[in-house]
């Protein structure tokens, strides 16, 4: 349990009220992150659309805070829930750091390869722009522009442009939650996770569905499992990635 309360003299997001805040604040789950930081989770919490849970955004602070990671990527941000916390821990760290946010938010590419006909019916109809631009305000309110850059692109077109010696072996962490098919599961796998430096980490979005199935037993292969959660907010994995077995399995 957290204490940290804001009052209403502190300046806040306009899209987030204090008592929301203060409220999500006092059901934190119990994490080791510095109050002024959870604060900040918090916000970006309420301000943004999408299903990072508290439990899952304070695990990806702590990843950040504890392995200095300066250089990160989030393949399918959505509303950002999950790449904010990225930018909050470097900002707290006082690093120089950059978060490359990857999503086309294009609804055609959302569904370009199938998953379930629910999910892509979703996928299909969801007003993406909107949420964007909802993203892209919270940006500018919370100063973070120069930190967090967007490659409004589809996956594989970003993966082809950062497959280069600018970035190769060089990503300290990166976060994959594009699409859950099979196929494009597995080829962001196959393509992001040479970027990273030896023991970076590769985060895995939603284990639980079985089409991540072969893109799970890849990174089995090119590195070690170090954190699992399943729960009843939804299931994140993730791993340490050898740098020879990455090169060696998906190039």
């Amino acid at each position: 349990m957290v204490s940290l309360g804001i009052s209403s003299d502190d300046d806040i997001d306009a899209m987030v009220r204090i008592d929301q805040v203060n409220d999500l604040i006092a059901s934190w789950p119990k994490c080791d992150l510095p109050e002024e930081l959870i604060r900040d989770i918090a916000v970006s919490q309420i301000a943004l659309a999408g299903w990072c849970w508290p439990a899952k955004a304070s695990w990806i602070a702590q990843a950040v805070l504890s392995i200095h990671a300066s250089l990160c990527v989030e393949i399918g941000v959505y509303g950002g829930r999950s790449i904010a916390p990225m930018a909050l821990a470097q900002r707290h760290l006082g690093i120089q750091g950059k978060v490359f946010a990857v999503d086309a938010w294009d609804n055609d590419i959302a569904v370009e390869t199938p998953t379930t006909q629910e999910n892509d019916k979703w996928w299909g109809t969801e007003d993406l722009t909107a949420v964007k631009d909802r993203f892209t305000s919270y940006l500018l309110r919370e100063h973070l522009t120069d930190r967090i850059r967007i490659a409004e692109m589809a996956s594989d077109d970003a993966a082809r442009c950062f497959a280069s010696p600018r970035f190769r072996n060089k990503v300290d962490l990166i976060h994959i939650d594009g699409s859950h098919s099979e196929e494009q599961a597995f080829k962001d796998v196959k393509a992001w996770a040479p970027l990273l430096r030896h023991g970076g980490l590769l985060v895995m979005d939603d284990i639980a569905w079985e089409t991540l199935g072969p893109s799970i037993q890849l990174l089995n292969k090119i590195g070690d499992l170090v954190y699992e959660e399943r729960s009843e907010p939804g299931s994140f994995a993730a791993f340490c990635i050898d740098q020879a077995k990455a090169s060696a399995f998906c190039n």
